[in-house]
Protein backbone atom coordinates (compact mmCIF):
# COMPACT_ATOMS: atom_id res chain seq x y z
CA UNK A 1 0.00 0.00 0.00
CA UNK A 2 1.07 3.61 -0.64
CA UNK A 3 1.17 5.89 2.39
CA UNK A 4 -0.56 9.17 1.48
CA UNK A 5 1.00 11.13 4.35
CA UNK A 6 4.11 13.27 4.09
CA UNK A 7 6.90 12.79 6.64
CA UNK A 8 4.88 10.16 8.55
CA UNK A 9 7.71 9.37 10.98
CA UNK A 10 9.16 12.86 11.60
CA UNK A 11 12.30 11.90 9.67
CA UNK A 12 12.48 14.98 7.44
CA UNK A 13 14.20 18.16 8.59
CA UNK A 14 12.79 19.91 10.48
CA UNK A 15 11.36 16.77 12.00
CA UNK A 16 7.90 18.26 12.55
CA UNK A 17 7.45 19.46 8.94
CA UNK A 18 3.89 18.86 7.63
CA UNK A 19 2.63 18.42 11.21
CA UNK A 20 0.70 20.78 13.46
CA UNK A 21 1.20 20.79 17.23
CA UNK A 22 -1.52 22.69 19.08
CA UNK A 23 -3.06 23.35 22.47
CA UNK A 24 -6.85 23.54 22.48
CA UNK A 25 -8.83 25.31 25.16
CA UNK A 26 -8.16 28.13 27.59
CA UNK A 27 -7.19 26.47 30.84
CA UNK A 28 -4.40 27.29 33.32
CA UNK A 29 -0.83 27.99 32.16
CA UNK A 30 0.80 25.11 30.32
CA UNK A 31 4.51 24.39 29.70
CA UNK A 32 6.04 26.84 27.25
CA UNK A 33 7.25 23.91 25.15
CA UNK A 34 4.92 20.97 25.82
CA UNK A 35 5.98 19.34 22.53
CA UNK A 36 9.49 18.09 21.84
CA UNK A 37 11.32 15.89 19.35
CA UNK A 38 12.11 12.50 20.89
CA UNK A 39 15.20 10.70 19.56
CA UNK A 40 15.69 7.89 22.08
CA UNK A 41 12.21 6.45 22.64
CA UNK A 42 10.84 5.90 19.13
CA UNK A 43 8.62 3.40 17.33
CA UNK A 44 10.85 3.27 14.25
CA UNK A 45 13.35 5.51 12.51
CA UNK A 46 15.16 8.24 14.42
CA UNK A 47 12.44 10.53 15.76
CA UNK A 48 9.05 10.76 17.42
CA UNK A 49 7.00 13.58 18.94
CA UNK A 50 6.59 13.74 22.72
CA UNK A 51 3.93 15.77 24.53
CA UNK A 52 4.36 16.48 28.24
CA UNK A 53 1.06 17.22 30.01
CA UNK A 54 1.52 18.82 33.45
CA UNK A 55 -2.02 20.10 34.05
CA UNK A 56 -4.64 19.18 31.46
CA UNK A 57 -7.55 21.01 33.11
CA UNK A 58 -9.21 23.25 30.53
CA UNK A 59 -6.97 22.34 27.59
CA UNK A 60 -5.96 19.44 25.40
CA UNK A 61 -2.86 18.78 23.31
CA UNK A 62 -3.21 18.02 19.60
CA UNK A 63 -0.81 16.41 17.12
CA UNK A 64 -1.85 15.94 13.50
CA UNK A 65 -1.80 16.96 9.86
CA UNK A 66 -4.22 18.95 7.72
CA UNK A 67 -4.99 20.40 4.29
CA UNK A 68 -4.14 24.07 4.59
CA UNK A 69 -1.08 26.18 5.32
CA UNK A 70 2.61 25.78 4.65
CA UNK A 71 2.58 22.38 6.40
CA UNK A 72 0.08 20.89 3.96
CA UNK A 73 0.13 17.11 4.02
CA UNK A 74 -3.38 16.16 2.91
CA UNK A 75 -4.71 17.36 -0.43
CA UNK A 76 -8.42 16.60 -1.06
CA UNK A 77 -7.64 16.44 -4.79
CA UNK A 78 -5.64 13.27 -4.12
CA UNK A 79 -8.69 11.48 -2.68
CA UNK A 80 -11.31 9.73 -4.78
CA UNK A 81 -14.92 10.36 -3.72
CA UNK A 82 -16.68 7.15 -2.76
CA UNK A 83 -13.44 5.27 -2.12
CA UNK A 84 -12.62 3.72 1.26
CA UNK A 85 -9.48 4.79 3.11
CA UNK A 86 -7.97 3.68 6.40
CA UNK A 87 -5.60 5.25 8.87
CA UNK A 88 -3.58 4.26 11.93
CA UNK A 89 -0.83 5.73 14.07
CA UNK A 90 1.92 4.40 16.32
CA UNK A 91 1.67 5.72 19.88
CA UNK A 92 2.86 5.27 23.45
CA UNK A 93 0.84 6.96 26.15
CA UNK A 94 0.25 7.18 29.90
CA UNK A 95 -3.35 8.21 29.18
CA UNK A 96 -6.12 7.34 26.73
CA UNK A 97 -6.02 9.12 23.38
CA UNK A 98 -8.44 9.69 20.50
CA UNK A 99 -7.59 9.37 16.81
CA UNK A 100 -9.92 11.64 14.84
CA UNK A 101 -10.38 12.39 11.14
CA UNK A 102 -12.36 15.48 10.19
CA UNK A 103 -13.56 16.13 6.64
CA UNK A 104 -15.52 19.18 5.59
CA UNK A 105 -16.76 21.20 2.65
CA UNK A 106 -17.36 24.96 2.49
CA UNK A 107 -20.67 24.54 4.34
CA UNK A 108 -19.18 22.78 7.38
CA UNK A 109 -18.27 19.38 8.87
CA UNK A 110 -19.53 16.39 6.88
CA UNK A 111 -17.55 13.49 8.37
CA UNK A 112 -15.91 12.93 11.76
CA UNK A 113 -14.80 9.28 12.25
CA UNK A 114 -13.13 8.66 15.62
CA UNK A 115 -11.48 5.77 17.42
CA UNK A 116 -10.54 5.67 21.12
CA UNK A 117 -7.01 4.48 21.95
CA UNK A 118 -6.37 2.97 25.38
CA UNK A 119 -3.30 3.94 27.40
CA UNK A 120 -0.27 1.87 26.44
CA UNK A 121 3.05 1.82 28.34
CA UNK A 122 4.80 0.41 25.25
CA UNK A 123 4.77 1.39 21.62
CA UNK A 124 1.74 0.03 19.75
CA UNK A 125 -0.08 0.67 16.51
CA UNK A 126 -3.66 1.79 16.74
CA UNK A 127 -6.41 -0.19 15.02
CA UNK A 128 -7.23 0.96 11.52
CA UNK A 129 -9.77 3.80 11.36
CA UNK A 130 -11.76 3.46 8.12
CA UNK A 131 -13.80 6.09 6.27
CA UNK A 132 -15.35 6.76 2.87
CA UNK A 133 -14.14 10.00 1.32
CA UNK A 134 -17.30 12.01 0.53
CA UNK A 135 -18.19 13.90 -2.64
CA UNK A 136 -17.59 17.65 -2.45
CA UNK A 137 -15.08 17.58 0.41
CA UNK A 138 -12.56 20.42 0.32
CA UNK A 139 -10.72 19.98 3.63
CA UNK A 140 -9.39 17.00 5.58
CA UNK A 141 -7.36 16.77 8.76
CA UNK A 142 -6.46 14.05 11.21
CA UNK A 143 -5.15 14.41 14.72
CA UNK A 144 -4.52 12.66 18.03
CA UNK A 145 -5.85 14.33 21.18
CA UNK A 146 -5.23 13.36 24.80
CA UNK A 147 -7.67 12.64 27.61
CA UNK A 148 -7.84 15.00 30.61
CA UNK A 149 -4.95 13.41 32.46
CA UNK A 150 -1.38 14.23 33.52
CA UNK A 151 1.52 12.43 31.84
CA UNK A 152 3.33 12.01 28.54
CA UNK A 153 2.25 10.64 25.22
CA UNK A 154 4.34 9.99 22.10
CA UNK A 155 3.32 9.78 18.45
CA UNK A 156 5.40 8.24 15.69
CA UNK A 157 4.84 6.60 12.32
CA UNK A 158 1.36 7.27 10.84
CA UNK A 159 -0.21 5.62 7.82
CA UNK A 160 -3.08 6.63 5.54
CA UNK A 161 -3.92 4.24 2.73
CA UNK A 162 -6.47 3.54 0.04
CA UNK A 163 -8.32 0.33 0.81
CA UNK A 164 -8.33 -2.27 -1.95
CA UNK A 165 -7.55 -1.71 -5.59
CA UNK A 166 -7.76 1.91 -6.75
CA UNK A 167 -10.71 2.91 -8.88
CA UNK A 168 -10.10 3.21 -12.61
CA UNK A 169 -11.56 5.68 -15.07
CA UNK A 170 -11.63 5.96 -18.86
CA UNK A 171 -10.34 8.87 -20.93
CA UNK A 172 -11.75 8.86 -24.45
CA UNK A 173 -9.84 11.06 -26.92
CA UNK A 174 -11.96 11.87 -29.95
CA UNK A 175 -10.66 12.49 -33.45
CA UNK A 176 -10.89 15.88 -35.14
CA UNK A 177 -10.29 17.16 -38.66
CA UNK A 178 -7.17 19.27 -38.97
CA UNK A 179 -4.77 17.66 -36.54
CA UNK A 180 -3.69 14.78 -34.33
CA UNK A 181 -3.13 14.16 -30.63
CA UNK A 182 -0.61 12.41 -28.41
CA UNK A 183 -1.80 9.95 -27.16
CA UNK A 184 -3.76 9.34 -30.37
CA UNK A 185 -7.53 8.95 -30.52
CA UNK A 186 -8.90 6.06 -28.50
CA UNK A 187 -10.06 5.10 -25.01
CA UNK A 188 -7.51 4.71 -22.22
CA UNK A 189 -7.96 3.40 -18.67
CA UNK A 190 -6.11 5.00 -15.75
CA UNK A 191 -6.03 4.59 -11.99
CA UNK A 192 -7.96 7.22 -10.08
CA UNK A 193 -5.87 10.31 -9.42
CA UNK A 194 -3.56 9.79 -12.41
CA UNK A 195 -2.67 13.03 -14.21
CA UNK A 196 -2.73 12.47 -17.99
CA UNK A 197 -1.07 14.91 -20.40
CA UNK A 198 -2.56 15.16 -23.91
CA UNK A 199 -1.02 17.31 -26.65
CA UNK A 200 -2.68 18.49 -29.87
CA UNK A 201 -0.70 18.89 -33.10
CA UNK A 202 -2.19 20.89 -35.98
CA UNK A 203 -1.75 19.77 -39.57
CA UNK A 204 -0.08 22.06 -42.09
CA UNK A 205 -2.36 24.99 -42.80
CA UNK A 206 -4.32 24.41 -39.59
CA UNK A 207 -4.02 25.70 -36.05
CA UNK A 208 -5.19 24.39 -32.68
CA UNK A 209 -8.25 26.19 -31.27
CA UNK A 210 -9.34 24.49 -28.05
CA UNK A 211 -10.16 21.33 -26.13
CA UNK A 212 -13.65 20.28 -25.10
CA UNK A 213 -13.52 18.20 -21.91
CA UNK A 214 -17.02 16.91 -21.13
CA UNK A 215 -18.52 20.17 -22.37
CA UNK A 216 -15.97 22.47 -20.70
CA UNK A 217 -13.69 24.56 -22.94
CA UNK A 218 -9.93 24.56 -22.30
CA UNK A 219 -7.43 26.48 -24.44
CA UNK A 220 -4.14 25.31 -22.91
CA UNK A 221 -2.05 22.92 -24.98
CA UNK A 222 -0.98 20.43 -23.80
CA UNK A 223 -3.83 19.80 -21.39
CA UNK A 224 -3.51 17.90 -18.11
CA UNK A 225 -6.49 15.78 -17.03
CA UNK A 226 -6.74 14.44 -13.47
CA UNK A 227 -8.59 11.14 -13.65
CA UNK A 228 -11.28 11.29 -10.97
CA UNK A 229 -14.13 10.45 -13.37
CA UNK A 230 -14.72 9.18 -16.90
CA UNK A 231 -13.92 11.91 -19.43
CA UNK A 232 -14.30 12.57 -23.14
CA UNK A 233 -11.72 14.94 -24.65
CA UNK A 234 -12.09 16.45 -28.11
CA UNK A 235 -9.61 18.78 -29.85
CA UNK A 236 -10.69 21.47 -32.29
CA UNK A 237 -8.62 22.76 -35.20
CA UNK A 238 -9.29 25.44 -37.80
CA UNK A 239 -7.81 26.54 -41.07
CA UNK A 240 -5.07 29.13 -40.68
CA UNK A 241 -6.18 32.48 -42.10
CA UNK A 242 -4.21 33.41 -45.25
CA UNK A 243 -1.35 35.71 -44.29
CA UNK A 244 -1.38 39.31 -45.38
CA UNK A 245 1.22 40.20 -47.98
CA UNK A 246 3.19 42.29 -45.47
CA UNK A 247 3.64 40.79 -42.05
CA UNK A 248 6.31 41.52 -39.52
CA UNK A 249 8.53 38.47 -39.82
CA UNK A 250 8.60 38.64 -43.62
CA UNK A 251 9.47 42.31 -43.44
CA UNK A 252 12.39 41.57 -41.11
CA UNK A 253 13.85 38.70 -43.12
CA UNK A 254 12.99 40.04 -46.56
CA UNK A 255 11.42 36.81 -47.80
CA UNK A 256 8.45 34.56 -46.85
CA UNK A 257 10.76 31.59 -47.51
CA UNK A 258 13.22 32.37 -44.66
CA UNK A 259 13.66 29.26 -42.49
CA UNK A 260 12.81 31.22 -39.33
CA UNK A 261 9.28 31.73 -40.68
CA UNK A 262 8.64 27.99 -40.70
CA UNK A 263 9.37 27.88 -36.98
CA UNK A 264 7.10 30.85 -36.34
CA UNK A 265 4.27 29.37 -38.43
CA UNK A 266 4.50 26.11 -36.50
CA UNK A 267 4.27 28.05 -33.23
CA UNK A 268 1.28 29.97 -34.57
CA UNK A 269 -0.54 26.85 -35.73
CA UNK A 270 0.02 24.85 -32.54
CA UNK A 271 -0.08 27.41 -29.78
CA UNK A 272 -1.95 30.60 -30.63
CA UNK A 273 -5.75 30.89 -30.34
CA UNK A 274 -7.70 32.06 -33.36
CA UNK A 275 -8.44 35.47 -31.82
CA UNK A 276 -4.72 36.24 -31.45
CA UNK A 277 -3.95 35.09 -35.00
CA UNK A 278 -6.74 37.22 -36.42
CA UNK A 279 -5.59 40.23 -34.41
CA UNK A 280 -2.03 39.77 -35.69
CA UNK A 281 -3.12 39.74 -39.33
CA UNK A 282 -5.29 42.79 -38.76
CA UNK A 283 -2.60 44.90 -37.11
CA UNK A 284 0.62 43.68 -38.71
CA UNK A 285 0.53 45.29 -42.24
CA UNK A 286 1.23 48.91 -41.14
CA UNK A 287 3.81 47.72 -38.61
CA UNK A 288 5.50 45.63 -41.30
CA UNK A 289 5.52 48.60 -43.69
CA UNK A 290 7.26 50.75 -41.08
CA UNK A 291 9.84 48.03 -40.32
CA UNK A 292 10.61 47.47 -44.00
CA UNK A 293 11.32 51.19 -44.50
CA UNK A 294 13.62 51.64 -41.47
CA UNK A 295 16.80 49.56 -41.48
CA UNK A 296 17.71 50.12 -37.82
CA UNK A 297 14.25 49.16 -36.65
CA UNK A 298 14.29 46.14 -38.95
CA UNK A 299 17.61 44.95 -37.50
CA UNK A 300 16.45 45.43 -33.91
CA UNK A 301 13.17 43.59 -34.42
CA UNK A 302 14.92 40.82 -36.32
CA UNK A 303 17.35 40.33 -33.41
CA UNK A 304 14.42 39.91 -31.05
CA UNK A 305 12.71 37.46 -33.40
CA UNK A 306 15.96 35.48 -33.73
CA UNK A 307 16.07 35.03 -29.95
CA UNK A 308 12.42 33.96 -29.91
CA UNK A 309 12.97 31.45 -32.73
CA UNK A 310 16.00 30.04 -30.92
CA UNK A 311 13.92 29.57 -27.79
CA UNK A 312 11.16 27.83 -29.76
CA UNK A 313 13.64 25.39 -31.28
CA UNK A 314 14.71 24.29 -27.78
CA UNK A 315 11.20 23.73 -26.41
Amino acid sequence: MVNLLKNPGFEEEPADVYWFLSIWGAGPPVPAEPFSIETLDVFEGARAIRCHVEDPAGCQFVIGQHTSGDGQSLNPANFVPGQEYQMRVAYKSAMPLSLIIQISDPTGLILNPTIELPASPTWTQSPWLSFIFPEGATYIQWFVINAWQIGDFLIDYSELELVGAPATYNLTIMSAVGGTTDPPLGTYTYDAGTVVTVTAYADVGQYFQQWTLDGAIHRENPIKVTMNSNYTLTPSFAETPPPAHCFIATACYGSPLAPQLSVLRRFRDRCLPNSIVALYYRLSPPVADFIRKHAKTRSAVRAVIDLFVKALKHR
